[in-house]
């Protein structure tokens, strides 16, 4: 079975990459509306509802790199950053795009260790969570 190598993927803030990043992750999910009615033969029903993307990442501190200048201005703010992600290299497959708010920025330190920043977004919707080939 063939894997995909997480060390070449990467997220760009307002066309900048995140510097310094050690991990991303991209969450999609749906919820479910209650379709169940008197002819659901005793069987819950449901229909696809409201759609949510979600996105956590974590970076070494570098009070010089744009993006992270760009999130840690959007989560004082409170206003929106322009996302790019892509998971792996696959030549723009498998990217998607996003208008996001930034919900959380976590700021950890450990004496003797570079500080590192968390940063959790929530797309701004509507968006098509197909993957774009751009």
């Amino acid at each position: 079975m063939a894997h995909t190598i997480g060390r070449a993927g990467n997220v760009t803030i307002g066309g900048s990459d995140v510097g310094g990043l050690l991990s991303a992750s991209m969450n999609i999910s749906h919820e479910l509306a209650d379709a169940t009615d008197f002819d659901s033969a005793g069987w819950k029903e449901f229909v696809y509802d409201e759609s949510e993307i979600t996105y956590s990442l974590e970076c070494l501190r570098d009070e010089a790199d744009t993006a992270q200048d760009s999130l840690r201005t959007a989560a004082t703010g409170k206003s929106t950053v322009a996302l790019v992600f892509e998971p792996y290299d696959a030549g723009g497959a498998d990217k998607i795009t996003s208008t996001c708010y930034v919900t959380s920025h976590e700021v950890s330190m450990t004496r003797g260790e570079v500080v590192k920043d968390t940063y959790e977004l929530k797309d701004g919707g509507p968006t098509d969570p197909a993957f774009s080939t751009q």
